[in-house]
């Protein structure tokens, strides 16, 4: 078992329920054993592990729920091991501060998967395009490619590059460059759908992963695309146009490298042949290249 994948995994919503049931039960069994075990074994760190399991994979508002429980279950044993004749006082004290100790482990542990997450999911973007970096990419491809031969859906990779960048740059300077980078990436989040995959291949190249997409859908969406993209730079006055080449498989390759490679090829032929153009292709069954 990978456990960087087990420390990452984020339940459902029926993964949550499932995880409160688990929860709840061992609550349960930890009340129970403490029961039987009386007051010889110390059950802080027993109580303690499903409120941070459940903070962990639920969430905040799951980690106080199992606070609270597993503090009303303390209480409940510590009354039923409590002679008739003892004040109740002392154990409601008791139980009020482990209360707050479950319910400070459980904001702390959520802050803690919070910041977990956020660092991870900006090792995963460009910097500068908040789009998804290369590897995060091709790792996102990756599953999209292996449902979509699962279960027999087409896909279409599309890869763009902006003519004539380095004019900006050269002109305009770079602070103008980044921010056309930075409208290109807006444009592109605009026109996506949510099953759409957007991505910095690096510089000024871009790629995009079309989801269920035939070849007449994404023969439409690129055009306006590219339609779109050129009136974002006409409005800013950046004299750059751009070149897509466009792969649309029935049944995807299964590696990662040979779709983006089809579209890349197909996005240098679109620039040497004068710029400004889109090449699409479609492969049956995701093989062959088209010569360079």
């Amino acid at each position: 078992m990978d456990i960087q994948r087990l420390i990452r995994w984020r339940p459902g919503r029926f993964g949550r329920m499932g995880l409160m049931v688990v929860a709840v039960l061992l609550v349960v069994v930890i009340g129970w054993v403490h029961f039987f075990s009386g007051r010889a074994v110390e059950f802080h760190v027993f109580y303690l592990l499903p409120v941070v399991v459940a903070s962990w994979y639920g969430g905040r508002k799951i980690g106080l729920f199992m606070a609270l429980l597993s503090a009303a279950d303390w209480l409940w044993t510590e009354f039923l091991m409590l002679p008739s004749e003892s004040p109740l006082g002392t154990p409601l004290l008791n139980e009020t501060l482990r209360l707050v100790i479950l319910a400070v482990a459980a904001l702390a542990v959520t802050q803690l998967r919070h910041a977990l997450d956020r660092e991870i999911e900006l090792a995963r973007r460009d910097p500068l395009t908040r789009l998804f970096n290369r590897r995060a990419f091709e790792e996102l491809c990756d599953v999209e490619i292996k449902g979509a031969i699962r279960y027999g859906h087409s896909l279409a990779a599309v890869v763009l590059d902006v003519d004539n960048f380095k004019t900006v740059n050269d002109t305009l300077g770079h602070q103008a460059g980044d921010e056309l980078l930075q409208e290109v990436a807006r444009v592109l989040n605009a026109r996506m759908r949510s099953s759409d995959i957007a991505g910095r291949m690096g510089g000024d190249e871009f790629a995009l992963l079309l989801s269920r997409s035939d070849e007449e859908g994404t023969e439409h969406f690129t055009a306006h695309l590219r339609d779109a993209l050129l009136d974002a730079m006409k409005q800013h006055g950046w004299p750059v146009t751009f070149s897509i080449g466009v792969a649309v498989f029935r049944r995807p390759p299964p590696d990662v490298g040979e779709m983006l490679n089809l579209a890349d090829v197909l996005m240098y032929q679109a620039k040497e042949a004068g710029k400004n153009a889109i090449r699409l292709t479609r492969q049956p069954n995701g093989a062959g290249l088209p010569e360079r």
